[in-house]
This record gives C-alpha cells, structure tokens and sequence, in this order.
C-alpha cells in the first residue's frame, strides 16, 4: 500500500495497487480531495499524464522536446506513472508493507502531530523484521487516554523508542553512503 502526504506531512491518503501495478484502489482524506482529487477524477477518465522526452541529437535549444503519455489506472504501467506523477507533484509516498498496516493505524489514533506521525511511520517501516514482535508490544499496550498519566509515560516511552529507531536507520543509511 502507498501512502500519500503533502510538503507538511499531512496524510493526503493512501493506493493499493495489484500485483501488476493497477490500480486497485485511492482512498483520499479530505485534505486528499483538496490537494490531488482533482487530478485524480482526471485520471478516471483521461490516466495519469506522464511527460515522455524525444531524444535527439538535432536539438539545437536547451529544451528537449517532448510528449504527453496518458497511463490509464487499471494498465501494469499505472504504478510507475504515479510514482513519476508524485514526484513532480512534490507528493511524498511511503510504500507500507500490509503487515505494518497495523502500526499505521495505532499511529492515527495517537495524539501526534503530522510531521510526528510521519517521521514515526518512517520509523516503524525502517525497523528491522527481528524487532518487529517488540514493536508489537508497544503498541498493543498503548490505548491512550488523555486524562491517565500512564497513557501519557506509555505515549513518550514510544516516542523515545521510536526515535532511537529512527536515528539508528539514518545512520546505518549514512554509514552505507560514507
């Protein structure tokens, strides 16, 4: 499953795509209707637009020629046509697992706000399998309740934990690039 957010890390909504790339389905929050729904009624009935460059060597200006290719939703092809689409759209896309739909789900219930929930996501879908079982834990015992300072300790012990998680990927990912 794709999950969509904007610039400020709003959740915009999430695709769910078959085997092959189709589309099989886009579910947009209302922030989604406002900021991609227009773009996605469009691709219903017209596809994705994706811009195609002619490459030639008779180009004699600095812009490359090019072509409008129109995917259409339920083609193999819809999968890469959104992705480019996202990309230029400044739309940022986590691929989640379904086996992590779980810890999504908790995260939207918790009182976070929008560039918590999404640096946290990145968190949990960055976490090696091995660690998954303990990351289930933590969230099984949290049911938050404003009002219980438990709630509150069980909140930040997974905030911390979460961070550490997300610090410890960035730097396996800068490790690998140094």
């Amino acid at each position: 499953m794709l999950l969509l957010f904007d610039t400020r890390h709003q959740y915009l909504g999430e695709v769910s795509l078959s085997e092959d790339g189709s589309l099989k389905s886009l579910i947009l929050t209302s922030k989604g209707e406002e900021e991609i729904g227009p773009n996605a009624v469009g691709w219903q009935t017209k596809g994705v637009p994706v811009k195609q460059r002619i490459r030639s060597s008779e180009s004699e200006s600095d812009q490359e020629p090019f072509f409008i290719e129109r995917v259409q939703p339920r083609s193999p092809g819809f999968k890469q046509a959104f992705l480019t689409w996202t990309d230029e759209a400044k739309v940022a896309v986590i691929d989640i697992e379904d086996s992590l739909i779980g810890f999504w789900e908790a995260l939207l219930r918790l009182p976070l706000s929008a560039s918590e929930r999404f640096t946290y996501l990145l968190a949990v879908c960055r976490t090696p399998k091995e660690k998954i079982k303990e990351w289930e834990k933590l969230f099984n015992q949290l049911t938050y309740d404003e009002s219980s300072t438990e709630s509150k300790r069980a909140l930040n012990k997974l905030k911390v934990k979460l961070a550490k998680e997300m610090t410890n990927s960035f730097c396996e990912i800068s490790d690998v690039s140094s």
